[in-house]
């Protein structure tokens, strides 16, 4: 929860969200003057007193911050700092309490993960400038997985219409086909496009174009499955992956839509406006069989539904 403290010297700056902060230490004065300290830095303090605790909160990812006592008798520092790092895949920022002078715990310490240390008797400055420090690294680190996450968000997804894109759908595709041959169930897909969308841009402009493939994309995820798989193959052309599905429910669902799309409101877009969808479709029985061959299935079938007149549904299925 954010937490608001003005600066009071010249250590702490301006207004900062709190991190909260592990204090693991036997000894109790020590203890209450370190949680002192991380309170007037604007921190929450985490204190403990028994090892077995301080390694429940730093395997449970719980904690953003840690300052461990290196002796402490119930706690094996070094195997935890490991097992933490092994099982969260990233431990929590760590400073060491060692021994004056113990270059051998410094070394130890740090060979075990830890990210830095401090000697006793402890300075009050010296730690508050390394939390400082440390507070600072996890907040950077932070924003930098929010940051990789965006991107690996961005990488996947249309910036239109925010399904998945070409790519990440036929990665989706390929590996529902893989489970499916495992588990010998049928797959569907569905390939949609919008009737006659070049006179849309036409008559209405590219901006009404844009507008109709947003509310395209959204009817099509609302009416797909929580399980199922939406993105945009291209142009007005969207793809829908339908895990064990066979061709019955697929073309159930592929009318469904349809009619959808041929009663939908468009006039926030503009007045006259009217949109319908020609859909192919193709399922697999669950034996060997690639993505190209599925799709170039369902394309046919798109082809098919064109040739017939538009706004109407036609399946294609697999041969063994």
């Amino acid at each position: 929860m954010p937490c608001e403290v003005r600066a009071h010297d010249r250590h702490v700056h301006v207004w900062r969200e709190a991190v909260k902060i592990l204090l693991a230490d036997n000894d109790p004065e020590h203890l209450e003057k370190l949680a002192e300290l991380v309170e007037k830095l604007g921190h929450q303090p985490e204190t403990v007193r028994k090892g077995p605790r301080a390694a429940d909160l730093l395997r449970g990812g719980d904690v953003d911050l840690a300052v461990l006592d290196w002796a402490m008798p119930d706690l094996d520092a070094a195997d935890l700092l490991k097992d933490a790092g092994e099982e969260r895949g990233l431990s929590p920022y760590t400073i060491i309490l060692t021994a004056e002078d113990s270059s051998e715990d410094v070394v130890g310490a740090l060979d075990s993960g830890a990210d830095d240390f401090i000697a006793r008797p402890v300075d009050p400055d010296e730690l508050r400038a390394r939390i400082n420090v440390g507070v600072r690294t996890v907040r950077l680190e932070g924003e930098l997985r929010k940051l990789n996450d965006r991107l690996a968000v961005m990488a996947r997804t249309d910036s239109m219409t925010g399904l998945l894109n070409h790519t990440a759908i036929l990665k989706e595709l390929d590996a529902e086909l893989k489970r499916a041959s495992r588990k010998n169930t049928p797959t569907s897909v569905l390939l949609f496009d919008l009737d006659r969308f070049k006179q849309v841009n036409d008559t209405w402009g590219h901006q009404a174009g844009d507008q109709v493939l947003k509310r395209f994309a959204l009817l099509i995820d609302e009416e797909s499955r929580s399980y199922d798989k939406t993105g945009r193959y291209g142009g007005e052309e969207f793809l829908l992956v339908l895990p064990e599905t066979g061709p019955g429910e697929c073309a159930t669902i592929a009318e469904r839509i349809r009619a959808h799309v041929e009663r939908m409101d468009l006039t926030e877009v503009e007045d006259e406006l009217h949109l319908t969808t020609s859909v192919g479709g193709s399922t697999c029985d669950g034996t060997d069989i690639d993505v190209t061959r599925l799709i170039s299935l369902a394309d046919g079938g798109l082809y098919r539904a064109k040739e017939e007149g538009r706004n109407r549904v036609c399946i294609e299925e697999a041969e063994d």
